[in-house]
């Protein structure tokens, strides 16, 4: 690898490591979104704790930075490669001592760059799951299973090794909702 594209990959990951969530909630709340709920820098974290027009704004442009570094990236011809360094920088921000976001909103905004139908494909998953459950985790964690599926039966939409380095980045940083969902104790979001 060039030194040119370590580079570009370093400043995707420097780009997508912008923890959204905390900026938002020190700039409107003063407090960090950290320190409440979940502990999550997320959305869902920040719609529980300030207010759904708060965690759509986070979502926005937690998905904003994905899309953007990996079109970026797509340029060079390393969208994948752009994809999973923006969820990696979501999850494992040096700005917060790598202690990030669960990557599903940064993911959903790489999809969009990548694949616009495979995007859609991966949403549909999650509202379908998400209704059913009334989880954002049962719903991500589903979604995120299904681009592994769709990379092994459609490969031209996703490379399948990037795929299931994607769906194990997610579930990785879903840990402790899984063990939550096994005993049963995951709680809703409506």
């Amino acid at each position: 690898m060039t030194i040119e594209r370590l580079l570009l990959f370093l400043g995707l990951y420097l780009f997508s490591a912008i923890p959204f969530g905390v900026i938002v909630s020190r700039l409107i709340t003063k407090k960090d979104v950290r320190s409440q709920g979940s502990g999550n820098i997320g959305a869902t974290n920040v719609s529980r704790m300030m207010g759904k027009k708060w965690g759509l704004l986070v979502l926005f442009l937690d998905a904003l930075k994905g899309f953007i570094a990996t079109a970026v990236a797509g340029r060079f011809g390393y969208a994948e490669l752009g994809l999973l360094v923006s969820v990696f920088g979501h999850c494992f921000p040096i700005y917060l001592k790598f202690k990030g976001g669960k990557g599903v909103a940064t993911s959903v905004g790489a999809l969009l760059a990548l694949n616009f139908a495979l995007a859609l494909a991966a949403i549909g998953a999650f509202i379908f799951l998400f209704v059913i459950s009334r989880r954002v985790s049962f719903g991500s964690l589903g979604a995120a299973f299904f681009v592994v599926v769709i990379g092994l039966v459609r490969p031209a939409m996703i490379n399948p090794i990037m795929a299931l380095a994607l769906c194990a980045l997610v579930w990785w940083r879903h840990k402790e909702n899984i063990h939550r969902i096994i005993k049963g104790s995951e709680p809703k979001f409506f």
